[in-house]
C-alpha cells in the first residue's frame, strides 16, 4: 500500500536540534506584513544564516516564522542559540518595543529519522514543545550525557535561549 517507507536500523541519526519560533509572528505580521516579513529576511541574512554557518547549522523546516535546525552537537546548537539570541536585540534596537522580533528557542538531542527536508522522532517533537514551554534546554538525561558538560553555565544557556 501507500504507507509510510520501512525504517532501517542505518535511517536514524542521532544529532541536537533546535527548534526557533518568533514571539508574536501574527500580531507583527497583522501590524505590517510586508516589513516584518522584510525585517525577518534582513535578520535571517544578517544573523541567523551567518550562526549556521559558523555552528554547522542545517534548517530542515521553516513555517514562516519558525525554524527546525540540526546540529551535530549540543555544543554547537547552545552556541549558535546563545548567539542569536544575544544579538538579536542589536539588531532592531531602533523599533518600538511592540514591533521588536525575539525568538523563543528549544534545544533537545536524540535520534532523529530524515525523510527528505524533513525530521521525524521524538527529539524534534520534545524540541518543539521545549521552545513552546519557554524552557528552554532539555532537561533530559540523553541531553546531558551527549554533551558531557554545557558550553556556558546552564542558567545563562536557559535565560538566553528563552528570549
Amino acid at each position: 500500500g501507500g504507507g509510510l517507507p520501512a525504517i532501517t536500523g542505518g535511517a536514524r541519526r542521532l544529532a541536537a536540534f533546535v527548534h526557533a519560533d518568533m514571539v508574536g509572528y501574527s500580531r507583527l505580521i497583522g501590524q505590517d506584513d510586508a516589513g516584518t516579513y522584510a525585517r525577518l529576511a534582513r535578520l535571517r541574512r544578517s544573523l541567523i544564516d551567518p550562526a549556521l554557518n559558523r555552528y554547522g547549522g542545517k534548517i530542515h523546516t521553516t513555517a514562516g516564522d519558525s525554524l527546525m535546525i540540526e546540529f551535530s552537537s549540543v555544543y554547537s546548537a547552545a552556541r549558535f542559540a546563545v548567539e542569536v539570541q544575544s544579538r538579536i536585540p542589536e539588531f532592531d534596537e531602533g523599533e518600538p518595543p511592540e514591533r521588536r522580533i525575539r525568538f523563543r528557542m528549544g534545544i533537545e538531542v536524540g535520534d532523529a529519522i530524515p525523510d527528505g527536508q524533513n525530521l521525524h522522532g521524538e527529539s524534534v517533537n520534545i524540541a518543539a514543545r521545549l521552545e513552546g514551554s519557554r524552557i528552554g534546554v532539555s532537561e533530559g538525561r540523553r541531553s546531558h550525557d551527549a554533551a558531557g558538560q554545557w558550553p556556558v553555565p546552564e542558567p545563562r544557556v536557559q535565560a538566553c535561549i528563552r528570549g
